[in-house]
């Protein structure tokens, strides 16, 4: 644990240009503020922030959109990267996405599909089936015409 947070702090320290600690920039010394402004910016954000919500529902997304596997969110590159691109945000595991958020987005999805439908007279529906050699997934579509 220590080292992925060592490893994260060089990695930050790199992209910023700056690998000495003790030199921070005029800039950054006034962003700061006084201490405990600087406790309460490295604060996890709160289970009902709207920043987190939104971050979790965009990950999510990019899960559904890019066929990504729900494991992908516990791999450690992209747990560094989500570090160290907001360190307040507090990443679920892969079964919050399974359990909670893809039932909520299938809702969603469902929902929105059944309205566009419903707005019609007829509707031809047609599926297809089909599978590869290269992998064992047998790949179904649904098309609405």
């Amino acid at each position: 644990m220590h080292r992925d947070e060592h490893d994260s702090l060089k990695d930050r320290e790199a992209l910023r240009g700056t690998s000495d600690k003790n030199t921070a920039s005029v800039a950054d010394k006034k962003k700061k503020g006084k201490i405990g402004n600087a406790f309460l910016a490295s604060r996890p954000y709160a289970a009902d922030d709207p920043k987190a919500a939104k971050i979790t529902k965009l990950i999510m997304e990019m899960l559904a959109l890019d066929d990504l596997p729900f494991h992908f969110v516990n791999g450690k590159g992209f747990q560094r990267l989500m570090k160290f691109v907001d360190s307040c945000y507090q990443m679920p595991d892969e079964k919050y996405f399974r359990m909670s958020m893809l039932p909520d987005a299938y809702s969603a999805i469902h929902k929105r599909v059944s309205d566009v439908i419903t707005t019609y007279e007829h509707v031809n529906l047609m599926t297809d089936i089909w599978s590869t050699t290269q992998c064992s997934n047998v790949l179904i579509s649904f098309t609405a015409h």
